[in-house]
């Protein structure tokens, strides 16, 4: 799967390369994706969900399915700081009841940390994307 963009616009307009790049990831089933589309989807919604809300916002509205998942996918993307600071959610989530809610498994003051360490990172989870899209764009994005 793949967005198409007219040739003539991308190179006046860069930024619809991009455009297209977030719509696809953002917009389709994670199931519709490749593999390599799953990596930057798991991604950009860990990005989205902390940046708007922090991590209890991701955890409330993303779940715990994926979180291995968007770990492996961060340090694959070159973002091993993000990685590092997901992965401590991970572990507190393999030793809890997988029924418990992440606000009960998580103890006060916890996702304020990842927050906080996560905001500090470099490179951001964005300028990371913009990498994997530069040396992926046939698998996002066909210039017509």
């Amino acid at each position: 799967m793949r967005r198409t963009v007219d040739a003539d616009t991308a190179a006046r307009e860069p930024h619809v390369v991009w455009n297209a790049f977030v719509d696809l990831i953002a917009t389709e089933d994670y199931a519709d994706l490749s593999p390599l589309q799953r990596k930057a989807h798991l991604a950009f919604w860990y990005d989205s969900e902390v940046q708007n809300g922090g991590h209890g916002q991701y955890f409330e509205n993303q779940g715990r399915d994926r979180l291995s998942e968007t770990v492996d996918a961060l340090r694959e993307l070159g973002l091993s700081c993000q990685a590092r600071i997901l992965a401590h959610a991970v572990e507190r989530f393999s030793v809890a009841d997988p029924q418990a809610d992440w606000a009960d498994v998580l103890p006060d003051g916890f996702v304020e940390q990842l927050d906080a360490a996560f905001h500090a990172c470099s490179p951001d989870v964005t300028t990371g994307l913009r990498a994997h899209l530069e040396a992926h764009k046939v698998e996002y994005v066909e210039v017509a």
